[in-house]
């Protein structure tokens, strides 16, 4: 058996696969998997390859933002929430954000469409009435999707008991580029 198919007995590509999507939330690249591979090759065994994805910084970066779901969807209102100073601003938005809603209340969330996963997932089982909106609609079941700019929405005064954003404000009338719109889309609405 040469080395290529005991590593492939060892880790297949659906294990590696999977180990990205559990861990990472996301497809393995190309890149990703031959460098695995390559490790594996070497001598790398399969926890010590888990052990370095654990403790990469976009894993890192996943436990902060689920963290702060957590915190966020046990209610209460915290006064303070503490981040190590390299944690990003998210983290913070979504536990503060997240936990001003009380159930049953009627929520907008801003510019949603680009959020973390784990931010959508929990904007889903809140127990309240949630619409979000964004120049692009995201299909998130049990929210409402509405797609306007912020500076014009479509909804009447008082439709909603309160509104939550998160790192939204300071892109609001920039290039919008990356939702696909033209360049005429982008202008100052009057």
């Amino acid at each position: 058996m040469s080395v290529d198919e005991r590593i492939a007995a060892w880790l297949s590509d659906e294990d590696l696969d999977i180990l990205w999507r559990r861990v990472l939330r996301r497809p393995i690249t190309e890149r990703e998997r031959a460098d695995a591979e390559e490790r594996l090759a070497s001598g790398v065994s399969r926890s010590a390859l888990l052990e370095s994805v654990v403790a990469s910084a976009e894993f890192r970066h996943i436990r902060r933002i689920d963290d702060a779901v957590a915190r966020g969807l046990l209610g209460g209102r915290p006064r303070t929430i503490e981040q190590p100073a390299d944690a990003p601003e998210a983290a913070v938005e979504i536990a503060w954000c997240l936990g001003r809603v009380s159930a049953e209340e009627r929520v907008l969330d801003v510019g949603y469409a680009f959020a973390e996963r784990a931010y959508l997932a929990a904007l889903a089982v809140l127990d309240a009435d949630v619409t979000a909106v964004d120049l692009v609609v995201v299909d998130i079941p049990g929210v409402a999707s509405v797609q306007a700019d912020l500076r014009a929405l479509p909804f009447d005064d008082d439709e909603f008991d309160v509104a939550i954003g998160i790192s939204t404000l300071q892109v609001v009338g920039r290039d919008n580029s990356r939702y696909g719109l033209a360049p005429e889309d982008n202008d100052t609405i009057e």
